[in-house]
């Protein structure tokens, strides 16, 4: 009687899943995990100051002078950030 063992060299990964496919499923974990992640850009700068006073969690503020630019753009609040300041 023979035992046939020619399972134990298989990979039953590779036998369903090619090359190709396994790159796609990193590319898109990869990119959900980027989505997902918050993004911590500084769309806008916060002027310097100095804390004057302390109170628990919460702080008095001297700020030093700054400039504010307003634009006002009619349509959808989509479009608006593009419409205002387009690039």
């Amino acid at each position: 009687m023979t035992m046939n063992l020619s399972f134990v060299n298989r990979n039953p990964i590779r036998e369903y899943v090619s090359q190709y496919q396994i790159l796609n499923i990193i590319f898109t974990v990869f990119l959900t995990l980027l989505l997902a992640y918050p993004m911590t850009s500084r769309a806008t700068e916060e002027p310097d100051y100095k804390v004057v006073e302390k109170l628990g969690d919460v702080e008095i503020r001297d700020y030093s002078s700054y400039v504010v630019a307003e634009v006002l753009v009619s349509g959808a609040s989509e479009d608006a950030g593009n419409k205002a300041f387009p690039i």
